[in-house]
C-alpha cells in the first residue's frame, strides 16, 4: 500500500503546528493570574481561559491526527479525525467572532484540517480497490 502524499504532508504539518501551539500555550500558563493581579475584568479572563482551552483541545487533536495521518494505518480513523478537526476549528471561529477577535488570518486554521480530510478521503478511496 502506497501512502497518500497529501495526507502524509498535511499530517506532518499538523504535528509541527500542534507542537508549536502546545509550547506556546504552555508558555502562557501564568497569563490569567497576571491578568487578575492587573485588575482585568472577570469576563476578559474567562474569554482568555476559554480560548486557551479550545487551543489546547485543537492542538491535541491535531497532534494525534497528524501522527495517525503520517502512519496511515487506519484511514477511517483519519477521516473521523479530519472531521473532528474541522468541527473544532469552526467552534473556535465562532468563539473568535463572538468575542470580536476574528480576523481573516483565523481562516487559515481551517485550511489544514480540510487538506488533511481530503487526503484521508482520497487515500481511503484509493485503498478501497
Amino acid at each position: 500500500m502506497e501512502k497518500n502524499k497529501l495526507l502524509k504532508v498535511s499530517g506532518i504539518m499538523c504535528i509541527v503546528f500542534a507542537t508549536i501551539s502546545i509550547l506556546a500555550l504552555l508558555g502562557s500558563i501564568g497569563l490569567t493570574s497576571k491578568l487578575e493581579s492587573m485588575g482585568v475584568s472577570e469576563m476578559t479572563i474567562m474569554i482568555v481561559r476559554l480560548t486557551a482551552f479550545f487551543g489546547v483541545v485543537i492542538s491535541i487533536f491535531n497532534l494525534v491526527a497528524g501522527i495517525i495521518g503520517v502512519a496511515q494505518r487506519n484511514l477511517t480513523l483519519c477521516v473521523i479525525f479530519g472531521g473532528i478537526m474541522i468541527a473544532l476549528q469552526v467552534v473556535n471561529l465562532i468563539i473568535l467572532i463572538s468575542t470580536g477577535e476574528f480576523t481573516a488570518r483565523n481562516m487559515i486554521g481551517v485550511v489544514l484540517p480540510i487538506t488533511y480530510l481530503l487526503g484521508a478521503i482520497v487515500a481511503k478511496s484509493e485503498n478501497a480497490y
